[in-house]
Parts: structure tokens; sequence; C-alpha cells
């Protein structure tokens, strides 16, 4: 099947848009924990019972130049076993594509957040998204899967505030947007921004000024290090790391994306 290209006129049209159903490259692992939802809103609410962490992602169906979604964690996650109390990370992943050497793995950045603390990193050759560190190394000996490479650009875990909600839930909006030069720029935004990405078209999101007071953290991943020489479209995806004996509850709620390509099923 091949979609037509379009562009996206904000958020009313994500339902369509951020089906999460297969389309393109296949999934590699079976997730290990399970996220829920359709259209541009989808949850988490898991207990692990074991004492090694569990994994579960969402690829959309369609590929995009840039996404912003809002990300809320209830305050009743936790883990007693960490001493921010963190149930787990949720996490933004964009420019997720198949690994050029190796059409079974995966390259992709992602934005993972938790409470108190965020990272930004970019993997290259993941043949299994499950493992820890995505492959790259092992927690006990620090072994490391063929082919698996991780650049950080913010090593795990930068302190961070996050704003609450009503309801004394942390959350944040994580911004991530391809550039004309084949770079990327992301930011993490606060409270303050709220009013200013509540409904975005397609010509704001490209447009979009955030002034200091909203931004929490804020980075440019090269052109060197994508690959591109002008703004590429992939797919995003949303991710949870549960940690052992951990509940993570939370929410991803899809703001605006930016752009639509045509994929082949």
């Amino acid at each position: 099947m091949k979609m037509t290209k379009k562009i996206l006129l904000g958020a009313a049209a994500l339902v369509a848009a951020l089906a999460f159903v297969g389309c393109g490259a296949k999934d590699d692992d079976t997730n290990l924990v399970d996220i829920t939802g359709k259209g541009n809103s989808y949850a988490i609410d898991f207990t692990n019972e074991t004492d090694a962490a569990m994994r579960g992602y969402k690829p959309t169906a369609l590929k995009h130049a840039g996404g912003l979604v809002k990300i809320t964690i209830d305050e009743s996650s936790s883990d007693p076993s960490t001493p921010v109390k963190a149930g787990g990370v949720m996490g933004f992943i964009f420019d997720l594509k198949d690994n050029a050497d190796n059409k079974d793995a995966k390259d992709f950045f992602i934005i993972g957040v938790r409470k108190g603390g965020y990272y930004v990193s970019k993997f290259t050759g993941v043949t299994n998204l499950q493992a820890y560190n995505f492959g790259y190394s092992n927690k006990e000996d620090n072994t490391k899967a063929d082919g698996t490479v991780e650049k950080e650009y913010k090593e795990a875990f930068q302190a961070i505030t996050l704003p609450t909600d009503a309801n004394g839930n942390p959350y944040v909006y994580v911004y991530a947007f391809g550039n004309n030069d084949g770079s990327f720029s992301w930011k993490i935004l606060n409270a303050s921004a709220t009013e200013k990405v509540k409904s975005l078209s397609d010509k704001e999101f490209s447009n979009l000024d955030f002034t200091s007071d909203m931004i929490l953290a804020e980075g440019t991943i090269p052109a060197e290090d994508t690959g591109y020489d002008k703004q590429t479209q992939n797919k995003l995806a949303v991710y949870a790391n549960v940690y052992a004996q951990g509940t993570l509850i939370g929410n991803w709620d899809f703001v605006g994306t930016y752009k639509e390509a045509e994929i082949d099923e």
C-alpha cells in the first residue's frame, strides 16, 4: 500500500496519523510491558515483579520530521530499590529506522525522562530493544552486543525538576525537530509552554519560538551524527523501561507532529 504524502494540520489529524500498527519494517521483539492506547494518546500501568528491568515500545506507522509529546508520570509510580523512587523511564524515540547494514537492526535517537532526571542518546545497530541499555552494554560484565553502539548527548541521568499538574503528577513536553541541514533540535519544556503548544498546525510547528522560561533542557544533534544533509522523515515511537520490582504509570499525549511521509507497506 502506498500512502500519499500530506501535511498534518494540528492535533486533530493525529488520530489517523499516529495509529500504532505494523507498517514497513517488522518489529524486532515482543514487548515485555504493555503500552495501551490509540490515536494520539498512549498509557502504561505496569508493575514489574521480576528482578530485571522490563521494556516496551510502540512505533508509529508513519514517518515524520518532528514530534512533540507530553509525558506525564503518575505520582504513584515507585521503585523501592532506587533513591529517586522512580518506577522507570518513559521515553520519546525519533528517527527510528532500519540499520543500513543490517535490516534486522534498528537505529534511533531517544529522550528518556523519569522523576528527577533525563538522558539523550543515539543508538545504532540495535538488535534487541528489550536488552539492558538496548544491548550496548551488559549490567554485570559490561559486554556489548556486536554492532550496537551508543552515543550519549546527555548522560543518564541529568538532574531535572519537572512541573506537576493539579493532581501532583510530574510532566514535561518533549520536542524533536528535523532541521533543513539534516540536524535535529531537541527540547524538554515545562509548564509555561502549555498554552503555546496546546494546538499546533504544521506551519506553527516549524516556527515555534520557545522563550527561555519554557526550556528545561535543549540541544542539537549535528548532521554529521544523523548522516543527513536535508530534513528527513522517519518513524517516532513511545518507550517505557520499568525497573525491577517497580511500578510505572503514565501517559504519552502527542500534541503535534511535523509532516507525514509516504511509506510502503
